[in-house]
């Protein structure tokens, strides 16, 4: 998904990436270049298990995405709508397909 995004990027499009703090972190260590001009990263707190447990507990983890995730990202895109001129929707986001996101 990052290669999709820098490619956009480099065609001028804006893309912002909604991360959990541990992912940023993660992100971060990683070896890949850091993100381009028109890239951006924001995140919202852990509300999902952590990225180091949560194939003991998939179901339970997809269950935190479902439940937990919404909040935080309807209040982060709140924050930033009038610079979101076209928010799009996860295709595995319940929550996102009739909300915040249409």
């Amino acid at each position: 998904m990052m290669t999709l995004c820098r490619l956009l990027a480099t065609r001028g499009v804006a893309v912002t990436f909604v991360v959990t703090e541990e992912w940023l972190g993660l992100l971060g260590s990683s070896p890949a270049p850091p993100p381009p001009p028109g890239v951006h990263l924001r995140t919202i707190p852990n509300v999902i298990p952590s990225e180091n447990g949560r194939a003991a507990d998939f179901s339970g983890f997809m269950d935190a995405v479902y439940t937990k995730m919404e909040d935080p990202v309807e209040r982060l895109v709140d924050r930033r709508r009038p610079s979101w001129p076209t928010p799009t929707s996860h295709g595995r986001w319940r929550w996102g397909t009739g909300g915040i996101f249409q």
